[in-house]
């Protein structure tokens, strides 16, 4: 196994430990690993949108996760209160609720 397999493992486990502890019960991976940004030869970064019941507690448990902050929670024109984070690959995580 090389290292970026094993990194891909180790980043599709932390996405569902993430999406179990924002959305417990409902998580699940749905597509294999994506490659590496850096090799990834023109495959776009995803982003996850979320929907959350409490926006406040979900932030901190996405901080506690090592998510590091983008944006912070503010008010967007679609309607949602919105906090982005990102990954350690730069992979775009998005808390909303609606406002």
């Amino acid at each position: 196994m090389t290292m970026i397999s094993r990194m891909d493992e180790i980043l599709q486990e932390a996405l569902l430990l993430i999406c179990s502890v924002l959305i417990p019960d409902t998580a699940r991976v749905i597509t294999g690993p994506m490659p590496h940004p850096s090799s990834g030869g023109g495959v776009p970064r995803c982003e996850l949108y979320l929907s959350v019941d409490d926006l406040e507690t979900a932030c901190s448990r996405a901080q506690v996760a090592g998510a590091q902050v983008v944006d912070a929670a503010v008010d967007r024109d679609r309607g949602h209160r919105v906090a982005y984070f990102a990954d350690h690959d730069g992979h775009a995580i998005a808390l909303a609720t609606e406002s």
